[in-house]
């Protein structure tokens, strides 16, 4: 069975004050439904060292980044998924980015992101590789695109929905594939060959 780490976001229990790493456990369904296992990696790593001994003892087949969470906000998380995207490139590991993980694609590259309105809680149709109506709930964009990736979609307002790195096995999607029942099997077989799994 293939493996694929799954990065997660951060959040604050309001009652007792801990700091949780979190996922949803409908892209964890996703993963094993294309027959994959998911191992989320702990935010703690931060980019230490250690994240380098955790690749090697795992030897992941694939990389998900989940969505949630603007950079800044938590610069555990922002380190670990640096550090796992420049392991992931140099071993040309298969990397899938959600939302938040497309725009590491990009911040990563050197890409500019910028705030969008009408991008939350709505959905759209795609136009260009991917043309199927997808959901939205982000509140920032790709303004512009490192030269080391192209353009697979945009929306009907011209903001950018997915990407593909030129040389690696790097794809980025704006979407939360696991919150949209109705395209679930588009989504499956998407994940299957974007992941290699």
């Amino acid at each position: 069975m293939k493996k694929v780490i799954v990065s997660q976001r951060i959040t604050v229990d309001p009652e007792t004050g801990e700091t949780r790493d979190a996922l949803d456990t409908r892209l964890c369904e996703l993963i094993i439904d294309c027959g994959a296992a998911p191992f989320p990696i702990p935010n703690q790593m931060g980019g230490s060292q250690l994240v380098t001994e955790w690749f090697r003892c795992l030897r992941p087949d694939a990389i998900l980044f989940s969505g949630g969470q603007d950079f800044g906000c938590f610069p555990n998380r922002d380190n670990l998924e640096f550090k796992l995207l420049e392991i992931a490139a140099e071993k040309r590991i298969p990397t899938l980015g959600i939302c938040r993980g497309m725009q590491l694609l990009v911040k990563s590259e050197g890409g500019e992101l910028e705030v969008v309105s009408g991008h939350v809680g709505t959905s759209h149709k795609l136009s260009g590789h991917y043309t199927h109506t997808v959901n939205s709930f982000h509140t920032l964009s790709p303004t512009r695109l490192p030269k080391c990736f192209e353009v697979l979609a945009s929306t009907n307002d011209n903001h950018i929905e997915a990407i593909r790195h030129k040389e690696l096995p790097f794809e980025g999607w704006m979407w939360h594939p696991e919150r949209s029942e109705h395209h679930r099997e588009l989504h499956l077989n998407l994940i299957k060959d974007k992941l290699q799994i």
